[in-house]
């Protein structure tokens, strides 16, 4: 449902770290909040999926800020999001 393209930009990590950073984000948006046992706060909040678009878009991007700076350690410093007519959306983040 969710896709990232991530850039790292000027950082110590390498490509292997940065490679699973993006994974750990992908896994993280396309997990609904409340899903994992043991890890109730993990996830997305999907009440946002049937949002109008640029409600969505502005929801998604604070809680991806957020989340991905309190479970990840780094800071974003662009996030872009964009949905299609299928309903697949995608999120270009800068760190």
């Amino acid at each position: 449902m969710f896709t990232v393209d991530l850039s790292v930009e000027k950082t110590q990590m390498t490509s292997d770290e940065v490679l699973l950073l993006q994974k750990n984000i992908a896994f993280w948006l396309n997990t609904p909040r409340g899903s994992l046992p043991q890890m109730r706060d993990f996830g997305l909040n999907y009440d946002v999926i049937d949002e109008p678009l640029q409600t969505f878009k502005m929801k998604i991007t604070v809680d991806t800020i957020s989340k991905v700076r309190e479970l990840y350690g780094v800071k974003i410093k662009t996030i872009n999001v964009t949905a299609d007519e299928n309903g697949k959306a995608t999120l270009k983040i800068t760190i």
